[in-house]
C-alpha cells in the first residue's frame, strides 16, 4: 500500500488531480512509535500558542462507525468506479463561532468530522444524497477531556 505524495514542484492545481486519484488507496498503517512521535510532535508544536489546551483526541463508538460504512454499503449497491464511495476524509470544524461569541474557559468547541468520498475525491455531500445523515460527526473529545493519556503516547 502507498500513499501518494505531492511533488512540492508541481502546481497546486496538477497536486490536487494527483491527489485526487485513487482515493480508495490513501492512507497506511502506522506503528504506535510512528504515531506517539506525531502525536508529540503536535503537542510540541501546539505548546504555548492559542491552541495549546485545545483536543487532540477525537472519539467514536464503534457502533457510529459501523453505521457510517453501512451508510456507504448501501450508496455502493450497483454503483462500479468513481461513482462508488471510496474513502472517508476528516474534517476539523468548530463548535461555535468564535468571531462572534466568546469561548467558554475550559470548554473544548474544536470538533471532528468524517464525510464519505467517491472515487473521483469529492466529497459526498457534494452529492445531496438522502439526507444530510452520511456525515458523522460530535464525537467525544478524548483523550484529554476523559481521561489522562495512555502511556502509549508517552
Amino acid at each position: 500500500m502507498t500513499t501518494k505524495k505531492p511533488n512540492p514542484n508541481a502546481e497546486p492545481a496538477d497536486q490536487c488531480a494527483v491527489l485526487k486519484r485513487g482515493v480508495g488507496d490513501a492512507g497506511e498503517p502506522i506503528s504506535q512509535s510512528q504515531a506517539a512521535m506525531y502525536l508529540n510532535n503536535y503537542m510540541a508544536a501546539v505548546k504555548g500558542t492559542s491552541a495549546d489546551g485545545q483536543n487532540y483526541g477525537f472519539l467514536y463508538g464503534i457502533d457510529q462507525i459501523q453505521w457510517l460504512l453501512g451508510k456507504i454499503a448501501a450508496y455502493n449497491l450497483g454503483k462500479t468506479g468513481d461513482d462508488r464511495i471510496q474513502a472517508i476524509r476528516t474534517y476539523f470544524g468548530c463548535t461555535i463561532d468564535p468571531a462572534r461569541e466568546p469561548v467558554p474557559a475550559g470548554q473544548i468547541v474544536n470538533t471532528l468530522f468524517l464525510i464519505p468520498v467517491l472515487g473521483n475525491g469529492n466529497d459526498i455531500p457534494d452529492l445531496k444524497i438522502e439526507r444530510d445523515d452520511a456525515i458523522l460527526g460530535n464525537p467525544r473529545p478524548c483523550p484529554n477531556e476523559c481521561f489522562m493519556l495512555s502511556a502509549f503516547f508517552q
